[in-house]
């Protein structure tokens, strides 16, 4: 105990600017829109998550901070970030008091690479994780894994939105030994096929990028390639 009021200590003592932007997105729970409000070609896959049988509400819910004490012991389980430019985070993944875990994604391109960081974050705090990232409009050819059917892929069951931020809530242990969390990303998160979450049994192939049938390939802008 006395150890964690020597962390808030030091914490609240001038915080590093990248730290107080942290803490202060943290505490920024006010109202949140729906995903689907701002990014219409993301609604459909929204929406049919949130149809899913027994999950909660995905139109957003406050999480729960008991006092400072709980703040800062999130914000000290934050694992340090990949970065846009010198201050703000690309992503981060929060362990919370609960055992859940919370990525976040503060820019709305994905930037290149930042998978393989994610992918370590995630095995990290013990998620089997496969991540890859493709550029805009393609997709990993199917079948490369044996995936849980959707209706019982409880492991993702809520995620938010606000201005520039999309974070989903991961329970790890409803991800069973041989199974593995396989997420694909493509271009930015508020795109049709633009992130994808599934929970697969056994061995997961390497993917094979291939043309997503639910964009038109014609609408890609010719400049639209990952990490430029």
């Amino acid at each position: 105990m006395d150890e964690l009021k020597t962390l808030i200590r030091e914490l609240e003592h001038q915080p590093p600017d990248s730290l107080a932007r942290q803490r202060l997105r943290l505490l920024e729970e006010a109202t949140r829109k729906p995903l689907w409000t701002r990014f219409p070609l993301a609604g459909r896959a929204a929406r049919g998550l949130a149809r899913t049988p027994g999950l909660p509400g995905l139109s957003g819910r406050r999480l729960a901070l008991g006092g400072a004490v709980a703040v800062m012991a999130v914000v000290a389980s934050l694992v340090a970030p990949t970065l846009i430019g010198s201050a703000v985070p690309a992503y981060a993944v929060i362990k919370n008091p609960d055992g859940t875990i919370t990525i976040e994604f503060r820019d709305r391109f994905y930037i290149k690479d930042f998978h393989k960081r994610l992918q370590e974050d995630l095995r990290a705090f013990g998620v089997p994780t496969v991540v890859d990232l493709l550029p805009t409009g393609k997709m990993c050819k199917e079948p490369r894994a044996r995936y849980w059917p959707e209706k019982e892929n409880r492991a993702l069951t809520e995620w938010h939105s606000r201005p520039d931020v999309l974070s989903f809530t991961l329970h790890r242990d409803r991800i069973k030994s041989g199974q593995t969390l396989v997420v694909t990303f493509a271009g930015s998160f508020d795109t049709e096929g633009g992130w994808d979450f599934k929970v697969a049994e056994g061995p997961v192939a390497t993917c094979l990028p291939v043309n997503d049938p639910r964009v038109v390939q014609s609408s890609i802008p010719e400049s639209s390639v990952l990490g430029e």
